[in-house]
């Protein structure tokens, strides 16, 4: 085994006893991109192979161009509660989720991904497990790296689903998403953001994992990208929070 391998095998299972504790950890010193992937790689193989588990849903990050992975435990449906001792500090993103009826091979179209995907509203809850991750107080917060952000599985938390899945039949580029909590609208933006179409990232999340030998399969779910740049945090004591997509209806999430 290499030095590297040895760094990034190291680095995993410190970020897997992280993630199962709750408890963060320093970030690495001089982490490279090649070391960050192959960290994803078996944080990935730990969460999910490694407890007997699969692949649940994907997620894009649109922050730094890059993919995580959840576990099918970590993709919940409908109306949520969460503790929030659960999480170091929650941040929450609404987005468009993508459900595959099929396969998706590496080079499908945005018409190849909205026919053989349905849709739903879904809150994306990332979390990071290293050190000054606090996105709730912008003095303490420290932007994790891109390399940072990738052997994290990019900041992969859970994923909170509104059901019913339909049918992609409106114009997703043009639909917007509205957070809100406590009766106020803390961030509102149309999904054209997100790669100038949701199903845009979907297409280039097939080329993404082709790279590393994964094809998004059939019952996967894809977490398509978060338009709003305006962060939506969760305080200490909690709260709730919903997602409203026009024309697909509105998920929620609660924090005790």
């Amino acid at each position: 085994m290499t030095a590297g391998h040895e760094k990034a095998r190291e680095l995993a299972e410190a970020l897997l006893v992280a993630a199962a504790s709750g408890e963060q950890i320093p970030r690495p010193v001089d982490l490279d991109l090649p070391t960050a992937r192959a960290v994803r790689a078996l944080c990935i193989e730990g969460l999910t192979t490694g407890r007997g588990a699969r692949v649940g849903a994907y997620k894009v990050s649109l922050s730094t161009g890059t993919w995580g992975a959840l576990p099918e435990d970590a993709v919940l449906f409908g109306e949520t509660v969460l503790p929030r001792r659960s999480f170091n500090d929650p941040l929450l993103e609404g987005e468009i989720a993508f459900l595959a009826r099929s396969d998706l091979e590496p080079g499908c179209s945005v018409d190849e991904v909205l026919a053989r995907c349905l849709v739903a509203p879904a809150i994306e809850v990332a979390d990071s497990r290293w050190e000054d991750w606090c996105p709730r107080d912008p003095k303490r917060f420290v932007i994790p790296s891109a390399a940072e952000i990738e052997a994290d599985n990019a900041v992969a938390g859970c994923l909170i689903i509104g059901e019913p899945w339909v049918a992609p039949d409106l114009d997703l580029a043009d639909t917007s998403v509205e957070m809100q909590s406590r009766g106020q609208v803390l961030a509102k933006e149309p999904f054209r953001k997100v790669m100038g179409h949701p199903a845009k990232a979907v297409s280039w999340l097939a080329d993404q994992l082709a790279a590393e030998e994964r094809t998004i399969r059939r019952g996967q779910i894809i977490s398509s990208g978060c338009p709003h740049e305006k962060p939506v945090t969760v305080p200490i004591g909690g709260g709730r929070w919903s997602a409203a997509v026009a024309g697909l209806g509105t998920v929620s999430v609660e924090f005790v």
